[in-house]
């Protein structure tokens, strides 16, 4: 199955001022001030089964900072665990710098469900001249439990 991924990851609205310097360690490690990505903030981008797609779209990385209320466990497999047992896990990065994650948890009414997210970093800067990193969503398909995601090429396969 070959998922759909209507993107686009433009440029920032930097206009003439530099890139925040951590934006190059974000891109290519999907972790913030070195510690793994809150799945709290991850789980946000997860819609639920009957929904038709993200309620949030976006998070302020600079804002929500690495908050201890969000802790996070790593097992051997590569699944990034949250309190409430939400996880995921990073499948890779496609061409454009869109990351591919692999969520699971528990859905509507306890079900469990699976799904691929999309994932894009921009920078841009506050009205005060600070700069802030968004983790955007740019899409999130449903999978069948037990599948995974592979990154083939430039496109995203589940097996």
């Amino acid at each position: 199955m070959m998922l759909g991924l209507g993107v686009l990851v433009g440029g920032c609205a930097l206009v003439g001022r530099p890139e925040p310097r951590e934006m190059e360690a974000i891109r290519g490690s999907f972790a913030y001030e070195g510690t793994s990505i809150s799945p709290a903030l991850v789980q946000l981008f997860s819609a639920f089964p009957t929904e038709v797609g993200p309620v949030v779209h976006a998070v302020d990385l600079t804002a929500a900072g690495v908050s201890p209320g969000f802790p996070a466990g790593v097992d051997d497999a590569g699944w990034i665990t949250g309190e409430d047992g939400f996880a995921y896990r990073v499948v890779g990065r496609l061409d454009d710098g869109t990351h591919v994650l692999h969520t699971r948890g528990a859905g509507y009414e306890d079900e469990p469900t699976e799904r691929v997210v999309f994932v894009v970093f921009e920078a841009r800067y506050r009205a005060d001249d600070t700069p802030r990193i968004l983790m955007r969503c740019t899409g999130n398909n449903p999978i069948a439990t037990g599948n995974t995601p592979v990154i083939v090429g430039d496109e995203v396969e589940v097996r």
